[in-house]
């Protein structure tokens, strides 16, 4: 009788200690992979930092065309310069909205670089569906 309680309590500690070094590995896993993620969302963030500086550099050029392709080129999305200029905003997007001033809804550089990065990226893959 002995014996058999020995057994079963041995048996028992050897399972607890199984169980307790799966869930230490367990956790280190976790551990790991909520530091991987935190590396690639610092690195998007650094990523789309600098997307965003070289947007608004395409937004001072005079050729808004070459703009628009240039941002194309650089996998830059007419989603990504809405949010980052908060368009969503009308105040955004028109350099005034009283009547009386001589902006009277004259779109901002930025609502138009837009614009024409939304008429870029539609030719630019329609073209290379066509082919």
């Amino acid at each position: 009788m002995r014996n058999k309680l020995g057994n079963k309590m041995s048996v028992w500690l050897t399972n607890r200690k199984i169980a307790t070094a799966e869930k230490a590995e367990q956790k280190a896993l976790m551990a790991a992979e909520k530091a991987a993620d935190k590396a690639y969302i610092a690195a998007e963030k650094a990523k789309n930092l600098k997307n965003m500086k070289f947007a608004k550099e395409q937004v001072r050029l005079k050729n808004l065309d070459a703009a628009a392709e240039n941002l194309f080129n650089a996998g830059i999305t007419p989603e990504y310069l809405h949010v980052w200029f908060r368009l969503d905003k009308t105040k955004n997007q028109w350099m005034s909205k009283s009547p009386s001033s001589p902006l009277y809804y004259v779109p901002t550089p930025q609502y138009q670089l837009w614009e024409k990065l939304t008429e870029t990226t539609q030719r630019l893959s329609s073209t290379k569906h066509s082919v």
